[in-house]
This record gives C-alpha cells, sequence and structure tokens, in this order.
C-alpha cells in the first residue's frame, strides 16, 4: 500500500501515523508480516517531509501448502480429509465384522489355524466386495454430479463418504488398504496371543482390546472429518465401541451355543477317517450282552 504525504508538517505527521495505522490493522486481521521499505513509521511532529516523499509498507501473508494441482492439502476440505475419509470407510466396518468372525469361531473350539484361515479367507473375499462398493460409488458419484450441474443438486454421497469423485484412485487405494489393514488385526492378535501364552480366555480377551482400539480411533477419525464438537466426539466413540461389543458378543455366545446343540444331538461328528458324519450311526449289538 502506498500513501503519499501532504505539504503540512503536523498534517503530515497525522496522516502518516493514519496510513501507518491503518495498515497494521490490516496486516494483523489478514494474518501477515508488514516489511516496511523504511525503517520509521511514526514522523515527528517537527519533520518537514518533502511533496511526493513515498512510503511503501508491503503486506506479506503466510501461504497454506497445497498440492501440485493447487488442492490444499490440510483442511476440512483438503486432500488429507479425504485420505482419512477413506481410511475410515474401507476399515471401521471391516475390524468389527472380522472380531465378530473370530470371536464366534474361538467360542466353537476351533483350532487357531482354522480361526486364521477363516478370518483370512473372509478378509480376501470382502476385498472384491469392497471393491465393487466403490466402483458403484463412483457411477453414482459421477451420474449425481451431471444431476447436480443440471439441476443445481448439493447432494452427492460419494461427495460425503469419500470426497471429489476425480480422486477416486486415491480414495480406492486407501480404502482397500485400510479394510486389509484393520481386518488383519484380530486374526493376528488371536495367533501372536495364543503362540504366546497358550490360554484361550487371555487371547480372546487380547483380541477385543486390540480391535476395540482399532474401532476408537477410527471413531476419532470419522468425528473429525465430521466437524463435531467435543460431546459429538465422545458419543460417535461410544457409539461404534458399543456396536463392536455387541456384534463380537453375539457372535461370541450364538458360535458356543450352535456348538454345544450341535455336540448334543450328535450331528457333525469327527470319524475315524477323517470324514463327517450328518447322522449318527447304527448301534451294534453284541452277543455277549444276551
Amino acid at each position: 500500500m502506498t500513501g503519499r504525504l501532504p505539504s503540512s508538517s503536523s498534517d503530515a505527521a497525522n496522516r502518516g501515523k493514519e496510513i501507518a495505522a491503518a495498515v497494521i490493522d490490516e496486516g494483523a486481521k489478514k494474518g501477515g508480516l508488514l516489511v516496511s521499505s523504511r525503517n520509521p513509521i511514526e514522523l515527528p511532529p517537527s519533520s518537514s517531509p518533502v511533496v511526493g516523499d513515498d512510503v511503501t509498507l508491503q503486506i506479506v501473508t503466510d501461504q497454506p501448502e497445497v498440492a501440485n494441482n493447487g488442492r490444499l492439502w490440510l483442511g476440512y476440505n483438503g486432500v488429507f480429509a479425504e485420505i482419512l475419509k477413506s481410511i475410515v470407510y474401507g476399515g471401521l466396518m471391516e475390524v468389527i465384522a472380522s472380531l465378530s468372525i473370530v470371536a464366534s469361531a474361538a467360542a466353537s473350539d476351533a483350532t487357531t489355524l482354522n480361526i486364521i484361515s477363516v478370518a483370512l479367507a473372509s478378509l480376501i473375499g470382502g476385498v472384491f466386495i469392497i471393491a465393487n462398493n466403490l466402483w458403484d460409488l463412483r457411477n453414482d458419484g459421477c451420474n449425481e454430479r451431471t444431476i447436480e450441474q443440471t439441476e443445481n443438486k448439493t447432494t452427492n454421497r460419494y461427495k460425503e463418504l469419500l470426497g471429489q469423485v476425480e480422486y477416486f484412485p486415491l480414495h480406492a487405494f486407501f480404502a482397500i488398504l485400510s479394510f486389509i489393514v484393520f481386518g488383519m488385526v484380530p486374526p493376528l492378535a488371536y495367533g501372536y496371543t495364543i503362540h504366546e501364552t497358550n490360554d484361550k480366555d487371555y487371547t480372546v480377551a487380547a483380541v477385543a482390546v486390540a480391535s476395540l482400539l482399532c474401532v476408537s480411533l477410527l471413531a476419532i477419525f470419522k468425528a473429525y472429518i465430521n466437524k463435531c464438537t467435543f460431546f459429538e466426539y465422545v458419543k460417535t466413540v461410544v457409539y461404534y465401541v458399543t456396536a463392536a461389543v455387541s456384534a463380537s458378543g453375539v457372535s461370541y455366545v450364538a458360535g458356543n451355543l450352535v456348538t454345544r446343540l450341535l455336540k448334543e444331538y450328535g450331528l457333525f461328528d469327527a470319524s475315524s477317517n477323517g470324514g463327517v458324519s450328518l447322522i449318527p450311526g447304527p448301534t451294534t449289538v453284541s452277543l455277549a450282552s444276551f
């Protein structure tokens, strides 16, 4: 900002102070730094500046970090927020589902190898499902964006869940990566803990704690990207932790009850040759009983 000083000394001093104060206030509002081409800002009352003498003050503002395409990295509308959305989308429900599978298998007296195999097999199959869901969500996002341009609609499910549809490869990568990483936590925690302690009850408790920590972390991410208050943060974390405890608890009880029911009625008993019998075999009567 450049101001020209009048010829009167007293008026020039007062005018110079007003200009300096106005520029400082403007710079303070913008959060910038003031860089002056001349060291003195305040003019003494007795000074007689020469008409035409210019004082130049330059306002330098801090520029936020931007990506190569001009988008902000940080902030609720930045690239980092969309990465968090993708991580939450891929990992939050999967860690709860994987915990339920491990709890149900552990309650049915399955071996450690069978528990880990079933959980990982379910995880591999789930990758194709989430990939298909992401692709369908992308197509819906493109269609909704076309409708939005024609009818001026502001709702877009893809944008709410993941972000801008132009960044679909980035969203898909982090969503699938989060799906795999968080989905492997319960079976790997079970395998490691049972190998170290050989205590089934302690292993189930350790798997539950590890999984609930992951659920809490992802719930915090979800509350952050939704711009929640502190009370809403707590409410979101409690909601998803309660959902995880309920799902895994019901799965554990169901697995235990079904196993006891099948054993009581003699169904699916392992035969001597490694096969499985659905119906109990005939009873052989010995002649010595007569």
